[in-house]
């Protein structure tokens, strides 16, 4: 979203106050894995977020604020040419073919809905529809599932049948419909598990544990999980969410805040756990490239400045005679 506030506040001799304000926008970019030849991808929008590559390497499909609506919209990699709307929905995904995509669809908080529109544009159709609320989504390597993140509120009448006590699990779901498999689950409550993303192998899940605002409880970080079930296995407890596998399947991307400018940088770590190391890139939700080499991401940028100039500023003093 565009968010504005005022900066640079100083007085002048005269006892104004001069200001600025600006207007931040989250754009979708691409570069090198090292942080050059860094494109900003997206013009049209002001908040843009979730950006997947085309298995092709050609395309990013991403999520944005489109006509105070969320929207399915793609962009070519090169950035030559604008962003083209093709459903309203979020959190999308490509088939491994190209040719589709999947998304969240529905009233957002209430109705759990996974579609697949063709990658061109065209009708969508409905594979997966309960009361509840649904995070990101994503496609098996081979084609045949989707993964996602769920959870309801008690007071929902119509609920995945096999739902845990936790707020949130990892599912996943035939392609044709059907009724979803969980993997993850804990008898903990206020235990959130996020974001999946299959690896390229297709043998595994990583997600995200963490805890609801104000709750307590050891295990946060990134797991992997083999998608027949099993045990979690840890990765690291460092960094945020969206995250992704790097194409051979040994690495994991992911976000962190810094400390200090409050900014999100890059950092990769094994996928069998270790020390993080730092990229040279200021982002979050990053998505590597089909030949590994480049990777898509969204950032905060600031759009144009306004300057303003205040006077009888200070309220009126009513007992004044």
């Amino acid at each position: 979203m565009a968010l504005r506030g005022a900066g640079n506040t100083v007085w002048t001799q005269d006892g104004k106050i001069a200001y600025s304000v600006g207007t931040l926008y989250v754009d979708v970019f691409v570069a090198n894995t090292d942080g050059r030849q860094k494109i900003k991808l997206t013009k049209l929008n002001h908040a843009n977020a979730r950006p997947r590559w085309s298995p092709d390497g050609k395309n990013i499909v991403f999520d944005a604020l489109y006509e105070d609506r969320w929207a399915v919209l793609t962009v070519p990699a090169n950035g030559e040419e604008p962003e083209k709307f093709l459903t309203y929905g979020t959190c999308p995904a490509w088939s491994p073919d190209g040719k589709e995509i999947a998304f969240v669809n529905g009233n957002f908080g209430s109705k759990a809905i996974i579609s697949i529109i063709p990658a061109g544009g065209g009708k969508p159709r409905e594979i997966m529809n309960y009361d509840g609320y649904l995070g990101p989504v994503d496609w098996s390597p081979d084609g045949r599932y989707i993964a996602f993140a769920y959870g309801r509120a008690e007071k929902y009448k119509n609920p995945i049948p096999d739902r845990q006590g936790s707020e949130l699990n990892i599912y996943t779901i035939s392609v044709t419909g059907g009724e979803p498999k969980r993997l993850t689950g804990t008898d903990k409550n206020k235990v959130l598990f996020v974001h999946p993303r299959w690896s390229p192998d297709g043998k595994r899940i990583a997600f995200r544990r963490s805890n609801m605002p104000g709750i307590q409880e050891p295990g946060e970080g990134i797991y992997t999980v083999a998608v027949d079930g099993g045990e979690p296995k840890f990765v690291t407890n460092e960094g945020d969410s969206p995250f992704c596998w790097s194409r051979d399947g040994k690495s994991i991307f992911f976000p962190k805040q810094d400390k200090d400018s409050g900014d999100r940088e890059l950092y990769r770590v094994s996928a069998e756990g270790g020390k993080p190391e730092k990229l040279n890139i200021s982002g979050s939700m990053p998505d590597v490239s089909p030949d590994g080499k480049r990777i898509v991401f969204n950032n905060r940028t600031l759009g144009s400045n306004e300057f303003w100039l205040a006077e009888n500023f200070l309220p009126v003093d009513t007992k004044k005679k």
